[in-house]
C-alpha cells in the first residue's frame, strides 16, 4: 500500500490517473490512490456538500405527501416540513405552488447506516468531534470517519441501496453524500489514507444512476454492469472483470474489456493488455459442501497464480466477513463457527492483478466422536480404474475423500483431495486413478445435516513401478 494524505490525488510516480467507468450505477471493491472518478453521466451538473433550502415547485398530479415521499425517500419529516412551510391544509396544494425542503433535512438524510460491525472500530463523529465505538444502526453522516483496527470490519449501507464494506486497518471519511436532492444523479465521495474499501453502488429506492468519486491507497471502483480492480502499489494496476472500463494516464486513454488488466505507470504502457486468471477450482462436491474440524479447503492450482486470496463471510454478498486471508498454498484450514457460511477464492498474478473469483456456501458441521468409523475396499486394474467400496448398510450416506497428495498441518494429516465421493455403505463406485501414482483415501458418515462421524482410517494405495 501507498500512503497518501487525505486529499491527494497525485500517484508517487507523478501520474494523475483518472478512470471514467462506461455504465450506470456503481460496484466498487478493492484499491487506489490516485481519484478514481467511477462516472455514469458526464454531463452530471455536481456541486458541493453543502445542503442549501430546496424548492420544489408543485406539478399536476402531485400531493404533499408525494412530494416529500419523493425527495426523501421517507414521510417522516412530513409535519416538520408542513411546519416550516406554514401550511394548515398541506394536501390542498394547486399546480404552481411552491413547497421548501429544509437543508438540514436534507443534510439529515443524507446518512450512511451501519449494518455489520466485526472487532474494533472507531466512528469519528464530525459534528461532535467525539470518537466513539461503531455500533450496528448508527448513522454516518457527511464529514464522519470510520477507523477500523487490525481485527475491524464495519458495513455500511446507503440510502437508495448502495453499501461499501470497510476492511481491517482503514480509515474512510465521507467527504460528500448527496442523493435525496438530486434530480440527475447521486453523488457519493470517499476519501481514505489506508486501508481497504469494497462497495456495492446501486441505483435502488431513488432510481438514480450514482456518481462516484473515490480518493483512496486501497480500493477498487466499477459500475453496475462493470467490475474491476484498481490497485496502487508499485505504479497502478487495472483489472476488469465485467463490462469495460476507460483508463487514461496524462491524456493516453485505452478501454479496458472484461477478462483483461494493464499495468500503468513509470516504463509501462496502458496499450499492454494482460488475461486475468481464471477463478479457481475449489474442490468440494457440488451439493455436499460439508466442513468439520478434520478438514481443510483446498482447490486446484492455476498456472501463473503468485497467490490466492481466502474470504470467509457469513452472507453471500460477502459483506459480513468472517476472516479473510492471502495464501500461497493450495489449502486454508478454516476456523469458523458451526452453521451456513460461503468462501470466496481469487488467484492474483505475479504482476499483482487479481483474476477472477469463485464463491461457494459451505456448513460447518459437528463431528460425533462415538460414531462408528468407515471402512474402504480398495482395488485399482490395469486400465487405471480404481473400485471403492464402503462398509456399512443401504441406509447409511458416506463421503469419501480422495487424492494423491498429503498435507502435515498441527501434527494432524490431511487429504489435498482431488474430488470428494457420494456414496452408500455396501455401495462400489469406479473412478480413473493412475496406478503410478500415490493415492490417499478417507471415509466418514453423514449422520444428519449437521453432523459427522471422524473420519476412518487413511488408506494409502501406494503407486505401482514401472
Amino acid at each position: 500500500m501507498i500512503n497518501c494524505a487525505l486529499g491527494q490525488s497525485t500517484s508517487p510516480i507523478g501520474l494523475i490517473t483518472r478512470i471514467s467507468v462506461l455504465a450506470a450505477g456503481v460496484f466498487v471493491s478493492g484499491v487506489f490512490v490516485s481519484n478514481v472518478f467511477a462516472q455514469v453521466d458526464q454531463k452530471a451538473d455536481l456541486k458541493t456538500s453543502e445542503f442549501q433550502d430546496l424548492p420544489v415547485t408543485v406539478e399536476s398530479g402531485d400531493t404533499f405527501s408525494s412530494i416529500i415521499s419523493r425527495e426523501l425517500n421517507s414521510l417522516d419529516a412530513w409535519g416538520e416540513i408542513a411546519r416550516y412551510n406554514k401550511l394548515d391544509a398541506p394536501d390542498l396544494l394547486q399546480p404552481g405552488d411552491v413547497i421548501v425542503i429544509p437543508g438540514e433535512l436534507l443534510r439529515l438524510k443524507n446518512y450512511a447506516t451501519v449494518v455489520f460491525v466485526k472487532g474494533s472500530a472507531l466512528h469519528h463523529d464530525a459534528e461532535s468531534n467525539a470518537k466513539v465505538k461503531v455500533k450496528k444502526g448508527d448513522r454516518i453522516y457527511t464529514g464522519d470517519l470510520i477507523e477500523t483496527d487490525n481485527d475491524g470490519f464495519v458495513s455500511m449501507s446507503f440510502n437508495g441501496g448502495s453499501s461499501v464494506n470497510i476492511q481491517p486497518e482503514s480509515i474512510m471519511k465521507i467527504n460528500v453524500l448527496e442523493c435525496v436532492d438530486r434530480e440527475i444523479a447521486c453523488e457519493v465521495l470517499l476519501e481514505s489514507s489506508k486501508g481497504q474499501l469494497g462497495l456495492d453502488v446501486k441505483s435502488v429506492g431513488f432510481e438514480k444512476p450514482t456518481v462516484f468519486n473515490i480518493s483512496s491507497p486501497y480500493a477498487s471502483a466499477a459500475v453496475r454492469g462493470t467490475r474491476f480492480d484498481f490497485d496502487i502499489n508499485d505504479g497502478n494496476i487495472l483489472g476488469v472483470t465485467e463490462g469495460t472500463v476507460e483508463i487514461s494516464v496524462n491524456g493516453v486513454s485505452n478501454d479496458i474489456g472484461a477478462g483483461k488488466g494493464v499495468l500503468a505507470g513509470e516504463g509501462r504502457s496502458i496499450n499492454t493488455l494482460f488475461d486475468l486468471l481464471e477463478p479457481p477450482k475449489v474442490i468440494l462436491r457440488d451439493g455436499i459442501n460439508r466442513i468439520s474440524s478434520e478438514d481443510i479447503i483446498n482447490w486446484q492450482p492455476l498456472n501463473g497464480a503468485a497467490n490466492y486470496l481466502v474470504a470467509f463471510a457469513a452472507d453471500d454478498s460477502m459483506q459480513e466477513v468472517i476472516s479473510s486471508s492471502s495464501e500461497t498454498g493450495l489449502y486454508i484450514k478454516p476456523e469458523l463457527s458451526l452453521g451456513k457460511a460461503f468462501v470466496s477464492l481469487r488467484a492474483v498474478a505475479s504482476n499483482g492483478l487479481r483474476g477472477f473469483s469463485s464463491q461457494r456456501e459451505i456448513v460447518v458441521v459437528d463431528i460425533d466422536e462415538a460414531a462408528e468409523e468407515v471402512a474402504l475396499d480398495i482395488s485399482i486394474d490395469e486400465s487405471n480404474e480404481m473400485r471403492i467400496t464402503a462398509a456399512g448398510s443401504a441406509n447409511d450416506d458416506v463421503e469419501v475423500k480422495i487424492g494423491n497428495a498429503l498435507e502435515i498441518l498441527d501434527s494432524g494429516e490431511y487429504i489435498l483431495a482431488e474430488q470428494v465421493l457420494h456414496m452408500k455403505g455396501g455401495e462400489t463406485q469406479t473412478v480413473q486413478a493412475d496406478s503410478t501414482s500415490d493415492w490417499y483415501l478417507q471415509a466418514r458418515k453423514v449422520l444428519d445435516a449437521n453432523t459427522v462421524s471422524p473420519y476412518g482410517l487413511l488408506y494409502l494405495y501406494e503407486k505401482t513401478e514401472g
